[in-house]
């Protein structure tokens, strides 16, 4: 899975890269970067305490498909809260 378009790409506050890291050594092709997004880091946060769920969520997504995208497509793909849900 070498091709870029196969590739998930998060952003992730820097001092939460460690789990998107653990992710990649497990052998899950995920692009990590450096660029801090705070908006993602309820997110992250969920899941520090269970890093295993990080992952196994991570593989789902890529499983169906999903490779990126805005902060509430991965919130939908998650079937979390996004920022319309928030308005209603």
């Amino acid at each position: 899975m070498n091709d870029p378009a196969q590739r998930i790409t998060i952003s992730v506050p820097a001092d939460d890269m460690e789990i998107l890291r653990e992710a990649q050594r497990d052998g899950l092709d995920v692009n990590v970067s450096a660029i801090c997004a705070t908006a993602i880091r309820d997110h992250v946060t969920e899941w520090r305490a269970d890093r295993m769920l990080m992952r196994e969520a991570l593989a789902e997504l890529q499983r169906a498909g999903w490779y990126g995208g805005t902060l509430d497509r991965f919130r939908q793909a998650l079937s979390l809260p996004t920022a319309d849900d928030a308005t209603e």
